[in-house]
C-alpha cells in the first residue's frame, strides 16, 4: 500500500493533490473497514473469554476530509496510510477503571502492540481523564488469506472508562486539546472538572467492591444454611434465599436465560403489591404451599422464581 505524495523541505512544503490522495483513500477505505471488523472481533471474544466487564466497543474509519486535513495538518509527505496510525479506530469502553489493565493484558496477547499510551496507572501529569491509547497490527499468527489484505495495517485501539467517555465527549467540544489552550482563568474549573469524572471512577469501583462483599456474605449464609429471614428484601437477597429455599432448582429457565435478573427484580416487586416483602412470611407461604405446587403438575419444573409465583397464584389468584 503506497501513495506517493510530492516530496519537498518543509519550509517549501504544500499540499498534496486533492484528487489524488481522494483515490486511494477510495481504494483502501474499504480495507480498513475489514480491519476495524476484524479488530473488534478478536477484541469481543477475548473479552467473553476474559470476563471483561465493558460498556460496548465502536468503529470507525476516519472519514477522507478529515483524514486530508492531517495530511496537511503535520505536512506529511510520505506515504500518509503509513505515517496516519488512527486512521482504522476502535474504542473500547469498561465498565470500571480496574478493567483498564485486563484490557491492557488482553491487546497485548492478541496483537503486536506498536505504540502504547497508557494512563490507567498514572497518578498525575495527565491533561484531563483521557484513555489509554495503542497503535496495534494484528499477530503473526493470524495468517491466511482472510487476513492477507489487512495483516500489514494499523489500527488505533482506545480502552476508557464510561466516565472516561462522559468527559471525554464533553471535553471534546470545549476544544481544548492541550494544557496550554486553556485560558488561565479557566483552568481550575477545568481540572475540577476532570477530577469529579475520575472521583466518579473511584466511587464506582468502591461500590462494585461493597456489593460483591456483601453478595459473598450472603452465598456463605446460603451454604451454611443460616439465611437471615429477618433481613432486607432486595435484588441480591431475594436470589440467595430462594438458592437457600429451593437448591434443587434452576436459577434460569433452558429456554430462556436472558432477563433471570430482571425476572428476580420484577418478582420483589410482584411480592411487594402482595404485601409480601417480608422473608419470614414469605417462608411460611411457601412452606404452606409446597405440596399443592409439586402435586400440581408432576412434568412442571419451576424456576426458583417460578414456584413463587406458582404460590401467588395458589394464594392471591392471577395478577389483575
Amino acid at each position: 500500500m503506497c501513495v506517493i505524495l510530492t516530496s519537498r523541505p518543509s519550509s517549501q512544503y504544500e499540499p498534496p493533490d486533492k484528487e489524488l490522495v481522494k483515490k486511494g483513500y477510495d481504494r483502501f477505505s474499504p480495507v480498513y473497514n475489514e480491519l476495524v471488523e476484524e479488530v473488534k472481533y478478536i477484541l469481543n471474544k477475548g473479552i467473553k473469554t476474559r470476563k471483561i466487564r465493558i460498556s460496548e466497543i465502536e468503529t470507525r474509519v476516519k472519514e477522507f476530509e478529515s483524514f486530508y486535513k492531517k495530511i496537511i495538518r503535520h505536512k506529511i509527505t510520505k506515504d500518509p496510510f503509513e505515517a496516519i496510525e488512527d486512521i482504522a479506530g476502535v474504542r473500547v469502553i469498561c465498565l470500571y477503571r480496574s478493567d483498564l489493565a485486563a484490557m491492557e493484558k488482553l491487546i497485548r496477547s492478541k496483537f503486536k502492540v506498536i505504540k502504547a499510551e497508557i494512563i490507567h496507572d498514572k497518578r498525575d501529569g495527565v491533561f484531563g481523564y483521557m484513555s489509554d491509547h495503542y497503535v496495534v497490527k494484528l499477530a503473526e499468527h493470524f495468517s491466511g488469506e482472510r487476513y492477507d489484505s489487512i495483516k500489514f495495517l494499523k489500527c488505533e485501539i482506545q480502552v476508557r472508562t464510561v466516565s472516561m467517555h462522559a468527559w471525554a465527549t464533553v471535553s471534546h467540544h470545549l476544544d481544548y486539546k492541550q494544557e496550554i489552550d486553556i485560558p488561565s482563568h479557566l483552568k481550575n474549573d477545568f481540572y475540577a472538572l476532570s477530577g469529579v469524572f475520575y472521583i466518579a471512577d473511584s466511587l464506582f469501583e468502591q461500590f462494585r467492591d461493597a456489593r460483591e462483599r456483601s453478595i459473598n456474605v450472603l452465598a456463605e449464609s446460603v451454604e451454611k444454611n443460616r439465611f437471615d429471614l429477618k433481613q432486607e428484601m432486595n435484588l441480591d437477597s431475594i436470589q440467595a434465599f430462594l438458592a437457600w429455599k429451593f437448591p434443587e432448582r434452576k436459577f434460569e429457565a433452558d429456554d430462556d436465560p436472558t432477563p433471570t435478573l430482571e425476572d428476580y427484580s420484577y418478582l420483589i416487586g410482584e411480592l411487594r403489591e402482595r404485601g409480601l416483602c417480608d422473608y419470614q412470611k414469605l417462608n411460611k407461604l411457601l412452606n404452606d404451599s409446597r405440596d399443592y405446587i409439586s402435586g400440581n403438575d408432576p412434568e412442571l419444573f419451576y424456576t426458583r422464581t417460578g414456584i413463587v409465583r406458582a404460590m401467588l397464584y395458589e394464594f392471591f389468584g392471577a395478577k389483575t
